[in-house]
C-alpha cells in the first residue's frame, strides 16, 4: 500500500510538471501566414536553417564588468549555432518519422561554409544581405532564420511594465522566440510564429531552446506532413 501511494505521488508530480511546462510554452504564441503560402510551398524543394540570433540580457551584469561581458557575448555567439543545429536535428527528426513534407534540407555544415566562402562569417554580416541572395548562395528554394532573446532577472516593476504593453502576463525570467522561412526566390515573409515562454523549470539554457523548438515544429508548422 505503501509503495502504491509513493509511485501515486511521483505520478502526479511528473504529470503536474510536465502540464507546467506545456502552459509556460503556450504563455503567449502570434502567427503570420502569407496570403500565397501554399503557392510558395509548392515551389520550396530544398531548405537552409541560417545561424539565428541569441540575445541574453542579464539584470544582474553590471555595467562596469567588462569581462562578464564578453563572456555573456561569446555565450551568445556560441549558441547561434546551437539553436541553428538544434532546430535542423527536429527537421531531420521529423523527416526521420515521416512527418516533414518531401524536401531537401542542407546541412548546417554546408550552410555555414557556404556562408564563409562568400564572405559572411557572423549574424551582423548576414543581416547585411538580401534573403533572396543568401538562398542564391546556398542554392536553396527556401531559408530558415529566427532569434531568441533570453531574460535572466528582470525585475518586478520590468515584468509588470512588460505584462501591461503585451496585455499578457509576463514572470521576472521569460524568453521569446521568433522564427520564420523566408522564399528563396523573392526574400519575402512567408511564415512567422512569436512566442513567449518563462524560463522556470529549465536549468540550462540548451534544454530550454530544445523546448522551445520542439514545440514550435508541431502541425501549424508549414513543412509538417499535416499542415
Amino acid at each position: 500500500m505503501k509503495n502504491i501511494l509513493i509511485l501515486s505521488v511521483f505520478v502526479f508530480c511528473f504529470l503536474a510538471n510536465t502540464a507546467l511546462i506545456q502552459s509556460q510554452v503556450d504563455s503567449y504564441k502570434s502567427q503570420y501566414y502569407h496570403p500565397e503560402l501554399e503557392y510558395y510551398l509548392d515551389e520550396h524543394k530544398s531548405v537552409a536553417v541560417l545561424p539565428m540570433e541569441v540575445v541574453f540580457i542579464d539584470r544582474k551584469l553590471s555595467s562596469n564588468n567588462d569581462s562578464e561581458r564578453e563572456e555573456l557575448e561569446q555565450k551568445e555567439k556560441d549558441m547561434q549555432t546551437k539553436l541553428q543545429r538544434t532546430f535542423y536535428k527536429r527537421l531531420l527528426w521529423l523527416k526521420s518519422k515521416n512527418k516533414l513534407k518531401e524536401m531537401e534540407v542542407q546541412d548546417t555544415e554546408t550552410t555555414n561554409k557556404l556562408l564563409q566562402e562568400s564572405g559572411i562569417e557572423n549574424i551582423e554580416d548576414l543581416a547585411s544581405y538580401k534573403y533572396d541572395d543568401i538562398a542564391l548562395m546556398l542554392g536553396v528554394d527556401a531559408l530558415i532564420g529566427g532569434e531568441i532573446e533570453i531574460v535572466q532577472k528582470r525585475s518586478l516593476a520590468g515584468s509588470i511594465a512588460l505584462s501591461m504593453v503585451t496585455d499578457v502576463n509576463h514572470s521576472t525570467d521569460d524568453s521569446t522566440l521568433a522564427i520564420k522561412i523566408l522564399s528563396g526566390n523573392d526574400g519575402k515573409l512567408i511564415w512567422q510564429h512569436y512566442t513567449i515562454m518563462s524560463n522556470k523549470g529549465f536549468s540550462k539554457t540548451e534544454k530550454l531552446i530544445e523546448r522551445m523548438v520542439d514545440s514550435r515544429l508541431d502541425k501549424s508548422f508549414p513543412y509538417h506532413i499535416k499542415f
